[in-house]
């Protein structure tokens, strides 16, 4: 008899969200891309019990239309690269399709608000299934996703998360990796309902640095400029 059997679709997700979600933190990484990818000036996150309870990420991108919020929990679905050869031209921090199934599969609910220009807004949810419904309070474009606890339905991958502080720990220094390059972009970080960053969209790195780091950080430090091959 064959030891060797397939696996079921619902499994194999699992297992592949494994390689995108490791933690609270990389789930916050792939929204705040997805938002800065959509051109987004004001992003706003928020968390509760160190993401593991909710993350919800707000923001004032183009939006996702009505047709195309099903795909964003599709696994490789995406807006970014449709052949090979964009792949030697990608602009875009990321392009797999991958992010928003994996953690679909990963959290109890997933919840999508979005208005792309002047049509009006709609709202998805997945909580075993998937649904799509208008949401007329919507007023002006952009998109807020919301994660309702990560890894309810992987009790094994969620005991191996640390304690609150250190995911904190983690979910902090990614933020402030994504947010220093994109000085012209607001953001607001906020644990427990309780703000913990606020960076004011600047064309003045040490402004932003001072934000983030404080006023004694900041005053030590030189800038310099270089270019390497066109970069």
């Amino acid at each position: 008899m064959s030891k060797i059997k397939l696996l079921p679709k619902d499994l194999i997700n699992k297992i592949a969200a494994g390689e995108v979600v490791e933690r609270p933190s990389s789930v916050i990484k792939e929204l705040l891309e997805n938002s800065l990818d959509a051109g987004s000036q004001n992003i706003k996150i928020y968390i509760e019990e160190a993401g593991s309870k909710l993350i919800r990420i707000e923001d004032d991108g183009i939006g996702i239309s009505k047709e195309d919020l099903p795909f964003t929990i599709e696994q490789h679905a995406t807006s970014k690269i449709s052949q090979l050869d964009d792949l030697f031209s990608i602009s875009t921090l990321g392009f797999r399709g991958e992010a928003l199934a994996s953690i679909s599969s990963v959290s109890e609910k997933v919840i999508i608000d979005s208005k792309a220009g002047k049509e009006d807004g709609n709202r998805l949810t997945y909580q075993e299934n998937l649904e799509v419904k208008d949401n007329k309070k919507l007023v002006s474009s952009g998109t807020t996703i919301e994660i309702h606890n990560l890894f309810k339905n992987i009790p094994a991958r969620k005991k191996f998360l640390k304690g609150d502080s250190t995911e904190k720990k983690h979910i902090y220094e990614m933020f402030i990796s994504l947010a220093l390059p994109f000085l012209h972009v607001h953001f607001e970080l906020y644990s427990d309902n309780k703000q913990v960053y606020k960076l004011t969209a600047t064309d003045d790195l040490k402004t932003r640095l001072y934000e983030v780091f404080g006023k004694d950080f900041a005053k030590h430090i030189s800038i310099h400029e270089a270019e390497v091959n066109g970069i």
